[in-house]
């Protein structure tokens, strides 16, 4: 569950909190980090949204995670974030952003010792929202929180189930990610192609719904150039494009649904002809 970019951190946050608004991954240590390496320390900053009237909240603060063994010597996994103030990350009021702040905040993972299908997850939030907000909204707040496990589950059983209906397609061990593109929005994935002549392959599957989906950067007249919608809850969507060196971009559109938000499941490569 380490989020280590800012497209990676809002990717995921926006699948398990509906309060997430937007954020950024400010700094990470050590510099230069590759996931999924631990400990991992960073320091981010998220606008959490508000029902009603009530002003937004953004929280600054900082991460650390990683693998330990308990006093069993079973193996657990967590990440723990407290509010810090940081110079880079100064309080919004004109925006009308009120600072709240967090402590020990965070989730813990652990295997059942009988059952190593499953695992257990702890979520604690400790958190002052500052300001006035009245208890109702409170109480909005947190029981949607409660239900952030919840999505965690229904998200790793959704990559598991997209694994499955894409196992034909020729992945070559490249990871399958998830993403919820609301209504009227696009996903964008950006891709540095490092020489000439190789090959972008890339594919995706979606949940009840179809999707638009093109590669941007390519010469126009060019297959995947332009966005087609796609069926890809009805039958899984590949596509290869050969591309010189520069920067693209693959593109999820979901701009011309007006209600409907689209939970899509997608894996891409770069690599050499036939690779």
């Amino acid at each position: 569950m380490i989020a280590p970019t800012t497209e990676s951190f809002r990717r995921l946050f926006h699948m398990i909190d509906v309060h997430f608004q937007d954020g950024m991954v400010l700094h990470q240590f050590p510099e230069g980090y590759n996931a999924p390496e631990l400990p991992f320390y960073c320091i981010k900053w998220a606008i959490m949204g508000s029902p009603g009237p009530v002003w937004e909240r953004d929280v600054c603060w900082l991460e650390y995670a990683d693998i330990i063994h308990d006093e069993a010597g079973n193996e657990l996994g967590f990440g723990v974030g407290s509010s810090i103030t940081r110079p880079e990350c100064p309080t919004l009021e004109n925006h009308k952003l009120v600072r709240a702040e967090i402590s020990c905040t965070g989730y813990v993972f652990k295997r059942r010792q009988n059952d190593p299908g499953y695992m257990d997850v702890t979520y604690v939030i400790q958190a002052d929202p500052k300001g006035w907000i009245p208890k109702w909204a409170v109480n909005m707040f947190a029981w949607q929180q409660a239900l952030n496990v919840a999505r965690i589950r229904k998200i790793i059983e959704g990559t598991l189930d997209a694994k499955g209906r894409m196992s034909h397609h020729k992945r070559n061990d490249a990871d399958v990610q998830g993403v919820l593109i609301p209504h009227g929005q696009r996903y964008t994935i950006n891709i540095h192609v490092a020489e000439d002549n190789l090959m972008i392959t890339f594919g995706f599957c979606s949940n009840n719904n179809d999707i638009g989906c093109y590669v941007s950067g390519l010469p126009s007249g060019k297959e995947w150039s332009k966005s087609r919608r796609l069926n890809s809850h009805l039958e899984p969507v590949t596509g290869k494009v050969l591309v010189d060196k520069g920067e693209y971009e693959l593109v999820f559109d979901n701009s011309y649904s007006w209600f409907k938000s689209k939970q899509i499941y997608y894996w891409y490569r770069v690599g050499p002809i036939g690779s």
